[in-house]
């Protein structure tokens, strides 16, 4: 097969995901991407590539014409930020799909297409339409509030810096958009000690950040709109019990919910806080030998708080965290 042949059959895919309503538009992307990416990596492609690339384009298909159109969601992230947790969870269904319009001022668009809201990580994707604007690679909410109907204050977000009062402590604004039929989209990725189970969103955004191939500017404006999330998808957290006493071990907490591991432990002593920095220091197990390392951590003398970005339905049955606490000695902790 050909470059020109290959081309000529990725057109028609791709024709076909256009035209074809019944397939989600996300699975032209898909395709397109893995074969970017392939191509990437094979800068002179052989006919067994080709073959390769003909094989992944006709097995995507062939879940569309099984039935197994929301499987795609597997290959296919919903949002720019996320995480293994986060992507598990969209995969079995742990996903708010938005259905609204978009609520325009300025000749700019907003809207929020989907979310996931574990009790502590909170992952919204936003799409905007541009129609007066040419050129446009990237834009973002800027300046913005988001609450929810209690008056709980989730985030307020400027400069761009989120406002102490907000129950999210942290947030990350994605660095890319995605393109789809003149749309622009991008995700922003909350966390938390705790987000409340609410039922309605309120967003109240002041300020975007336009950027183009020649600057950065910013565009005022007042886009406010509510979301009602489905009251179905509450997160739950599990509490993994500790299985064993160990003399280093003075406490020891730990929670999983659907996007997120979280522990917290203290020992009888003090960390070494250099052995900590060694990636090999600290190891999550689970009963297939999976290995995990932690994404993030606090250390304060002999507590050490730990978070893994994987949730309930990437972690199962007993687990088990293995310490360095000095050159010659590993301490191990199995919860369930």
């Amino acid at each position: 097969m050909t470059n020109n042949d290959d081309k000529k059959l990725e057109k028609m895919i791709f024709d076909f995901c256009e035209k074809d309503t019944e397939v989600p538009p996300y699975v032209d992307k898909a395709v397109r991407d893995g074969l970017d990416r392939c191509k990437k990596k094979h800068s002179k492609p052989s006919k067994a590539f080709s073959l390769k690339r003909v094989a992944i384009i006709l097995i995507c298909f062939g879940l569309l014409a099984t039935g197994g159109v929301f499987a795609i969601n597997y290959i296919v992230s919903l949002f720019t930020n996320s995480t293994p947790g986060i992507e598990s969870a969209v995969e079995n269904g742990f996903v708010h799909n938005i259905d609204m319009d978009f609520v325009y001022d300025n000749d700019i668009g907003i809207k929020v297409d989907n979310i996931v809201l574990s009790t502590n990580t909170l992952d919204i994707s936003f799409v905007y339409d541009c129609p007066g604007y040419d050129d446009i690679s990237k834009i973002n909410i800027y300046e913005y509030t988001i609450s929810d109907e209690n008056g709980n204050l989730i985030a307020k977000v400027s400069d761009p810096k989120i406002d102490e009062s907000s129950i999210a402590n942290d947030f990350v604004n994605s660095e890319e958009n995605l393109t789809k039929d003149n749309y622009y989209s991008n995700s922003i990725l909350f966390t938390s000690n705790e987000f409340p189970k609410s039922e309605n969103l309120y967003f109240s955004i002041s300020k975007v950040l336009i950027n183009n191939e020649d600057k950065d500017f910013y565009k005022g404006g007042n886009w406010e709109f509510e979301i009602t999330l489905n009251g179905k998808l509450n997160s739950e957290l599990t509490n993994k019990t500790s299985l064993n006493n160990n003399e280093y071990i003075k406490t020891v907490d730990s929670y999983l919910n659907e996007t997120t591991f979280v522990v917290d432990l203290e020992l009888t002593e003090k960390f070494d806080k250099y052995i900590m920095f060694e990636p090999e220091s600290i190891l999550l197990k689970d009963d297939k030998n999976n290995v995990y390392y932690y994404d993030t951590y606090k250390l304060s003398d002999n507590k050490l708080h730990l978070e893994y970005y994987y949730g309930k339905y990437n972690l199962s049955g007993i687990l088990t965290l293995f310490i360095k606490v000095s050159e010659d000695e590993t301490i191990s902790l199995i919860l369930n």
